[in-house]
């Protein structure tokens, strides 16, 4: 079995922004004027109520969007930015 390389790359924590929102209808908008294409998004349901599985869309200098694969789910996500600025996808 082959075995990827890691490559790790330290972030400063000014670029790491982290909040909580809720769910209505399976979908959440997130107005963040910093999202870019390099931006790292990861969301993860934070409480019982999700039962979907979570996607994410961004609109660059805009928002991103967490909907979930359960229209119905209307629980908390959390959500974890990482600005990466060097015009890298953290490769």
């Amino acid at each position: 079995m082959a075995v990827a390389a890691i490559t790790t790359r330290s972030v400063p924590t000014t670029n790491i922004v982290c909040g909580r929102s809720k769910l209505t209808g399976g979908t959440v908008t997130i107005a963040n004027k910093q999202v870019a294409d390099t931006t790292l998004i990861f969301a993860s349901g934070d409480d019982g109520s999700v039962t979907g599985i979570l996607t994410i869309t961004r609109t660059s200098g805009t928002s991103f969007t967490i909907t979930s694969s359960v229209g119905g789910d209307t629980g908390f996500v959390a959500w974890m930015l990482v600005y990466i600025n060097d015009g890298t996808s953290g490769s």
